[in-house]
């Protein structure tokens, strides 16, 4: 029996939500200014080391986890698998981190999770940390709101995988050294530019709800492209891209 209700896909659904928490945001945030002025913290900032040294490791598996904030990534030296700083506002937990190396192996995770009394007016965290360029790294990056900056150098990347709720992404690979790159990106609302580099053969995979599409120097239609490079031992990189709201770039570059 055709009852005349047709209800929506899922996908469209959830984009609709994250249209309404938007707007519910911005309305709340619109009223707390007209109620009490411009907003301040009265939060005093920390600044947390990062120095992870590579030691007699061949491989490395690094995972990142913000809950709100920015990460800036960039290149680092041959000494040390990370290094930089964390801002934050958490004097009383700072950021976790933990460092094991098994077999050749260093496994580096740090996670900052926001405090109890979450701020929704300011990026309550910053990491500014460098990645050493010449090792086989796993990278894995999740944040919940807030931007991302990924610019790895030549770093040699085999995996990458972020995961980022709300806040514009810049994923800057068109220096990569690698063989082959395994890449995964979910973003739910905000801007994506990703820059490719011209010596490699690229297949991706994109899908992306509301907003612009601009593919450059990719061929290919309806959310699969490729870019191919006739030589032996091209390195390779294959992506999966998903965004639900907010405009793609995606361009394939000479190496910066």
């Amino acid at each position: 029996m055709n009852t005349g209700i047709r209800i929506p896909p899922l996908r469209q659904i959830i984009i609709w939500l994250a249209i309404i928490s938007v707007v519910s945001f911005s309305i709340g945030g619109i009223i707390t200014v007209l109620e009490g002025g411009s907003y301040k913290s009265g939060k005093n900032s920390t600044v947390t080391p990062v120095e992870i040294k590579s030691g007699e490791i061949k491989n490395a598996v690094v995972s990142l986890e913000i809950d709100s904030g920015s990460i800036n990534l960039s290149p680092g030296t041959t000494d040390s698998l990370m290094s930089g700083n964390i801002t934050g506002l958490h004097a009383q937990i700072g950021p976790d981190i933990l460092y094991t190396s098994t077999e050749q192996v260093g496994h580096l995770s740090i996670k900052q999770e926001s405090s109890l009394s979450f701020d929704p007016f300011i990026k309550e965290d910053q990491c500014d940390l460098s990645l050493r360029q010449d090792m086989p790294t796993s990278l894995s990056i999740t944040m919940g709101s807030g931007d991302l900056r990924i610019l790895p150098g030549r770093a040699n990347l085999t995996d990458l995988l972020i995961d980022q709720g709300t806040g514009d992404l810049t994923l800057d690979l068109s220096r990569w050294k690698g063989t082959h790159l395994m890449g995964s990106i979910d973003e739910g609302v905000g801007s994506m530019i990703i820059l490719l580099p011209k010596n490699a053969s690229i297949a991706a995979r994109v899908e992306n709800g509301i907003g612009s599409r601009s593919i450059i120097g990719l061929d290919g239609e309806k959310g699969t492209y490729y870019h191919t490079v006739l030589e032996r031992q091209t390195p390779v990189i294959s992506l999966s891209v998903n965004q639900g709201i907010g405009d793609l770039t995606m361009k394939v570059v000479n190496e910066s």
